[in-house]
């Protein structure tokens, strides 16, 4: 029975996803709190450095998990890395490298840019560029499932990054987050996570059409993932019950929110190790 280990460079490759996905869920989570409270966080920043550094160890980490892969790389053959030079071969060669620095010259835009409109196109541009060196991407972006994996990134990278935020807030000031904003990003994140679920499902269901069948390591990492996404949903119900009580615990609401996010970067790592393995 294969193991999930038996995959070259699958943890360098998921390392850089999960830098990735954190890299814009931090951005998407700046755009979504900027806009609830009228006016730019006091961690602007801050958080801008925070995203390009993560996101540029994915650059890194990816592209040296694909230099290294025996394999062909998005339908470019494998070539030796044995310089600068070579990696800039893989780079203008291969569908995955061009993604991949597409992604990070995106990233440049959103952090260094002011215009909250530009910041959102940069912020789309790196998650097409994502969703193209993903499986779905090789099946071309003509393909639904490349735009029902899109969908699912951007629903999930937003309710991520909406959530990490609550977090700083309640570590750095007690005073920037209050109960109505809890209440708003409640509402929020209901619809957006009953997407993500049915996108999620979707991209899955056009996966096994594809394959014909999973593989079972892959098939074996997708339950873990939707373990993961059952716990968050049990938390998630539990936080919206504790909002409507008359004696509101921020404290109780606290300890709650971070056994969230502990699940939400369990799931992280699932989906990081999931995009590794072949599906089929």
């Amino acid at each position: 029975m294969p193991s999930v280990f038996d995959h070259a460079h699958l943890l360098d490759g998921a390392l850089a996803r999960a830098c990735a996905y954190l890299a814009l869920a931090v951005l998407a989570g700046m755009q979504l709190w900027e806009w609830r409270f009228s006016h730019s966080l006091v961690w602007r920043r801050y958080l801008n450095w925070g995203a390009l550094a993560l996101g540029s160890m994915a650059l890194l980490f990816a592209l040296n998990s694909a230099a290294l892969d025996d394999g062909d790389v998005f339908n470019v053959a494998a070539m030796p890395v044995a310089s600068p030079a070579d990696m800039l071969a893989l780079v203008r060669f291969s569908v995955f490298g061009q993604a991949w620095l597409a992604y990070w010259l995106s990233l440049l835009l959103a952090v260094f840019c002011r215009p909250a409109w530009l910041v959102r196109f940069a912020w789309l541009a790196m998650l097409l560029a994502l969703a193209l060196a993903s499986h779905a991407g090789e099946l071309g972006m003509a393909s639904l499932a490349y735009w029902t994996d899109l969908l699912h990134m951007g629903c999930a990278l937003l309710w991520l990054g909406g959530m990490s935020l609550m977090l700083v807030f309640r570590l750095a000031d007690t005073a920037w987050i209050s109960p109505p904003d809890l209440g708003f990003f409640s509402r929020l994140a209901l619809p957006v996570f009953l997407l993500t679920l049915v996108s999620g499902a979707a991209r899955a269901w056009l996966q096994y059409a594809d394959e014909g069948g999973l593989a079972w390591t892959y098939a074996a990492m997708l339950g873990l993932k939707l373990a993961a996404v059952a716990a968050i949903a049990a938390c998630a119900w539990r936080l919206r019950r504790l909002l409507r009580q008359p004696r509101f615990n921020m404290a109780v609401y606290d300890n709650g929110l971070t056994l969230e996010f502990f699940f939400a970067l369990v799931l992280l790592l699932f989906t990081a190790l999931l995009t590794q393995l072949p599906p089929g």
